[in-house]
């Protein structure tokens, strides 16, 4: 690919989603932070810009298993909500569990544990929510625009407004996980990590990804999508 140092970080996973591993492995924010390029990226998270690109051509020739990109709008929404939202619905109730029970037994040795519990309070109150608006409101708005106009019943004046919020609400969840992975020294155990204390950290880390992944679908691809539908 031709000038990818230039790209915009969130165009080049929306281009190839297997990118986004490799920008996960150097801290690159490729959601909420997505519409800075790779160049600016790497510059800010003093990354070298050369090793990252060299990584990103070296899976560009890579068959793709899947490509929301490719996905109508429909698709999209279905994918979201039965993979992510499920995910994030089911994952939630998990760590807050393993969050209580290593920070009781670990915490008075490890007082980060305790402010990552209540993060995670804080991740669950802003994204229960935020799930819940997507599936009554602005998924349904979609959904209604791809049909006969005449369908269109909630009180939204444009489809601009509640992806508003949603971005806004993005930017939040997404300020939590970094300073929960700061908190955790980017998921490295102690020695003497107990098993759920391991099990805590593994999930931690997968829920980050599979976050970042889902909010990367709607920030630079359904989102988009949705506006360009509504002004055509």
């Amino acid at each position: 690919m031709k000038n990818i140092e230039d790209k915009k970080v969130g165009d080049l996973v929306v281009s190839n989603y297997k990118y986004a591993d490799v920008f996960m492995k150097y801290g690159i924010d490729f959601c909420c932070g997505g519409g800075v390029s790779l160049r600016n990226s790497c510059d800010k998270n003093q990354v070298n810009l050369d090793e990252v690109v060299s990584e990103l051509n070296r899976i560009e020739s890579e068959p793709l298993v899947q490509n929301e990109s490719k996905m109508t709008l429909d698709e999209l929404i279905d994918h979201i909500e039965s993979k992510h939202h499920a995910y994030v619905r089911e994952s939630l109730p998990i760590l807050r569990s393993y969050s209580d029970k290593v920070a009781k037994v670990h915490g008075a040795k490890y007082n980060e544990l305790l402010e990552i519990r209540g993060l995670l309070n804080d991740l669950e109150n802003d994204l229960m929510p935020h799930l819940n608006k997507e599936e009554v409101i602005l998924f349904p708005y979609i959904r209604q625009m791809l049909g006969d106009s005449s369908l269109l019943t909630l009180p939204i004046n444009s489809v601009r407004n509640p992806i508003e919020v949603m971005l806004h609400e993005h930017d939040t969840a997404g300020d939590i996980l970094k300073h929960i992975k700061v908190l955790t020294n980017s998921y490295r155990l102690p020695e003497d990590a107990c098993t759920t204390f391991i099990a805590f950290y593994r999930l931690l880390e997968e829920f980050e990804k599979d976050l970042y992944r889902h909010i990367h679908l709607e920030n630079n691809i359904l989102f988009p999508k949705a506006i360009e539908l509504e002004n055509s």
